[in-house]
């Protein structure tokens, strides 16, 4: 179950990434994700994930914004900026729906 208030997570080396047509998937790397996340008492949330390359490199950062649905049983998020490090900033139009498959209850 989610709950209000902030958490940082880091994954590395995705198990089945969505981007496994890429080139860099091909080639057996995935990248390094790290970030932070918020949910609000009002089920709204804010992530800000950063992407690094397994040495260490930043390759881009991205800034969510979220909402919680179905009792925290799904999560919908808007992608609100994705940056490059040397600041350039990208148009991305990327939405992100989820739903929670097992429960612990």
């Amino acid at each position: 179950m989610y709950t209000q208030g902030r958490s940082s997570f880091q994954r590395a080396r995705l198990p089945s990434p969505p981007w496994a047509g890429s080139p860099l998937t091909k080639r057996g790397i995935s990248p390094v994700i790290k970030g932070t996340a918020t949910v609000n008492s009002d089920c709204t949330a804010t992530g800000t994930i950063s992407v690094y390359s397994l040495s260490g490199t930043l390759l881009r950062t991205a800034v969510l914004a979220g909402v919680f649905v179905n009792n925290q049983r799904e999560v919908r998020y808007l992608f609100e900026s994705l940056v490059l490090p040397n600041g350039t900033s990208i148009r991305a139009v990327i939405t992100v729906d989820a739903k929670r498959v097992f429960t612990n209850d």
